[in-house]
Parts: C-alpha cells; sequence; structure tokens
C-alpha cells in the first residue's frame, strides 16, 4: 500500500520505530551493537510492543546513558 510504513522505518522524522525495527536497522541506533538488538526484539517479543520509548530501558544492557544517546532517533509507533 502507498504511505505504509516498512519495519523499522520512518515516515519522514527519520527516528527508528523500536516495535518494528529488525536487528540491522536497530544497530544503526548509537550504543546498539548486535547483541542489544536481539535482546530489544525478544523483549519484544516476550512482552508485546512497546508503549512508550522509555520502555527500552527494561531491556538488558539499555541503561539510561545509552537511551539518553538514542532517544530522540526512536519512536513507538
Amino acid at each position: 500500500m502507498l504511505g505504509e510504513e516498512k519495519p523499522g522505518e520512518s515516515e519522514t522524522d527519520g527516528r527508528i520505530n523500536i516495535n518494528l525495527a529488525n536487528v540491522e536497522q536497530l544497530c544503526q541506533l548509537p550504543g546498539i551493537g548486535e547483541s542489544r538488538a536481539k535482546a530489544i526484539i525478544r523483549y519484544r517479543e516476550t512482552n508485546g510492543k512497546f508503549s512508550e520509548a522509555e520502555e527500552l530501558m527494561q531491556v538488558t544492557g539499555i541503561k539510561e546513558n545509552i537511551y539518553r544517546n538514542l532517544c530522540d532517533r526512536i519512536k513507538v509507533r
């Protein structure tokens, strides 16, 4: 469909949707390597979609410092 968002991509703002992003897309975020990207996906699969970006700090290995460095590059919807 036209205008349909692809997994992990943004419509126009350049932010990555952490509810849809794959490992490669998540690895584009500062402080996120392959193991943290996989942890994000595992968390999402276990707990469902993130309801707010701050919930990302519940993922193993993602603390406040990492979150602060990437919070302006992510979205949840």
